[in-house]
């Protein structure tokens, strides 16, 4: 938009495709997914679903089979506004956002359905601002208006994951300064570690984080990065599908806490 204001977005430089909602199978999802990863898409956000269910299915199934075969890929999914957790929200392997209210008081529940899944898994798994968010107007010349929902807050959860993919790619990690020679291509899996790991409890909704009302809590993406001049630091293992352990397989990585300063925290994801 020319400006630092309200229509500019959290990853305002990044490159984005589109498709119209695909149907409710299987095949029709792996196809949609398929194009935007050949088209250059390695984070993408859907604010639709089916709220006729909450089985595991084949819309499902095709998300999952997705990020599987893409290891570069992160799924994000608007969390129905309704009272209960729907589909494909309840998918395995992608990141379920539901929406906080805006600042000053982001602390507060605002819309998302509450799990578990069908099947007794957590979800969802992350929260971010969805009340009253400036978003696109449909039918209109690049027009703005006020929205509320889950689909606001997972495009803004989205952008944090495109950031932090650019964090990595870049080669801010180790260092916290970009450094090409250090820069790498994350996988989803560590992207969706990340936003996991920078969540803080909303305190208003449910029990102690983590819980079937916010999951881990609100998305503070500064809480997981680390930036030079910070006191808090970093360490990641981003393991591919042909590196990992098999059957029976053990991976030790012990960890020395030298101050009570900064709280430890460690996060697991795949």
């Amino acid at each position: 938009a020319g400006a630092f204001d309200e229509n500019r977005g959290v990853a305002y430089g990044a490159k984005f495709v589109y498709s119209p909602t695909p149907a409710f199978n299987e095949e029709s999802a792996l196809g949609v997914f398929n194009l935007h990863h050949s088209q250059g898409a390695r984070v993408h956000t859907n604010s639709w679903g089916n709220d006729a269910t909450t089985q595991y299915d084949s819309l499902c199934r095709g998300i999952d089979a997705f990020m599987y075969a893409n290891e570069d890929d992160l799924v994000l999914i608007a969390v129905t506004n309704g009272t209960q957790l729907k589909n494909p929200e309840n998918c395995k392997n992608a990141l379920a956002v539901g929406a906080c209210q805006d600042a000053p008081a982001q602390n507060s529940f605002c819309s998302g359905g509450v799990g578990p899944t069908a099947d007794g898994r957590r979800k969802p798994e992350v929260f971010a601002p969805g009340c009253s968010i400036m978003s696109a107007q449909v039918n209109t010349l690049c027009s703005t208006i006020p929205l509320t929902g889950t689909s606001m807050a997972c495009p803004a959860v989205a952008g944090v994951a495109t950031l932090m993919r650019q964090y990595f790619v870049d080669g801010y990690y180790p260092g916290g300064a970009a450094n090409p020679s250090d820069g790498f291509t994350p996988s989803g899996a560590l992207l969706k570690a990340m936003v996991l790991n920078s969540t803080t409890d909303m305190l208003s909704h449910g029990s102690t984080i983590p819980n079937n009302s916010e999951g881990w809590g609100r998305v503070v993406a500064d809480s997981s990065v680390f930036l030079a001049g910070e006191s808090r630091r970093l360490f990641v293992r981003d393991v591919r599908n042909a590196g990992g352990m098999g059957t029976g397989g053990v991976v030790e990585i012990p960890l020395q806490v030298n101050s009570a300063s900064e709280p430890l925290r460690v996060t697991l994801a795949w």
